[in-house]
């Protein structure tokens, strides 16, 4: 790595980077004849043509590590220097900066990225996921409110947010669930995503909750949206699984009697022909009961 990136590092850690950038802190170009030049001040970085894309070892650019530090001054700073940063700019498999926001739930810096520096809501990381799904699978709600509120408005509106696909056919609804946070299945719920939605497989994100047992999520979802409630029940997935057969296989036995207090048909049966009964029996679902 070079010397000029390790010192950004040590300078952003410390929220020095103002000093760094404009004091001679040792930022150097990258062309031969020139690296070892000291940058007296920002507009000589300009003409220097300084390379802010240069990544550390942990594959971060100066934007990137500001961000995963949560450092808003310093991003602030970067601000001034917006011309010379590729916000568009991936790291570790590809992530953006606003990707890394959303991990984190770091509301604040994804609001000065996507409003200040322009960053794009529909910029996809090498494993095919947008930020929304990265907020949504880590439980990231105040960032989730951060996005659907900027993408209202720019006149894209919460529906058309909470419908994006990721690489593997999850909507940001199947996110959130994934990642079980209470909050971040309400936001997507109250923005308009529907329980019945199917990703590539087919399964709902009722079928997620109930594999889960997570019966806190699968009652917020039916009281959400009671007219979607029988639709799901009886929604089959790829395997012609129903959420009680999702339930009864993992052995989700408080999710198990929910389902069926709630209208669940016991005797669907499954693509190898498997009542939920029989699917619970064959995987050792003992504490499940019929």
């Amino acid at each position: 790595m070079y010397s000029w990136a390790k010192n950004i590092d040590k300078e952003v850690n410390e929220g020095r980077i103002q000093d760094f950038v404009e004091g001679g802190w040792g930022l150097r170009i990258q062309t031969p004849m020139d690296r070892g030049v000291n940058a007296p001040n920002s507009r000589s970085l300009a003409l220097c043509g300084v390379n802010t894309r240069i990544l550390n070892n942990k594959k971060q650019a100066v934007l990137h590590l500001a961000t995963e530090l949560n450092k808003v001054p310093i991003l602030l700073i970067l601000l001034q220097y917006k011309d010379m940063i590729d916000i568009l700019q991936g790291g570790e498999h590809g992530r953006t900066a606003l990707h890394i926001a959303a991990i984190y739930d770091f509301d604040e810096c994804a609001r000065i990225l996507v409003k200040d520096f322009g960053a794009s809501l529909k910029r996809a990381c090498s494993n095919g996921y947008y930020p929304i799904h990265d907020a949504a699978k880590n439980a990231s709600s105040k960032t989730m409110e951060v996005f659907l509120q900027f993408g209202e408005s720019i006149g894209c509106s919460r529906e058309e947010m909470i419908s994006l696909f990721d690489a593997e056919g999850n909507l940001p609804l199947h996110s959130a669930v994934h990642g079980g946070d209470f909050k971040a299945v309400e936001l997507c719920l109250k923005s308009g995503a529907k329980i019945s939605t199917q990703q590539f497989d087919l399964s709902t994100p009722v079928h997620l909750a109930c594999s889960q047992g997570a019966l806190d999520i699968v009652r917020l979802m039916f009281n959400l949206q009671p007219s979607e409630k029988l639709v799901c029940l009886n929604s089959t997935d790829a395997q012609k699984m129903t959420p009680l057969h999702c339930a009864a296989m993992f052995d989700r036995c408080d999710v198990v009697q929910y389902l069926i207090d709630e209208g669940a048909d016991l005797n669907v049966l499954d693509k190898e022909k498997r009542s939920p009964l029989l699917l619970a029996a064959s995987r050792g679902g003992w504490k499940t009961k019929f």
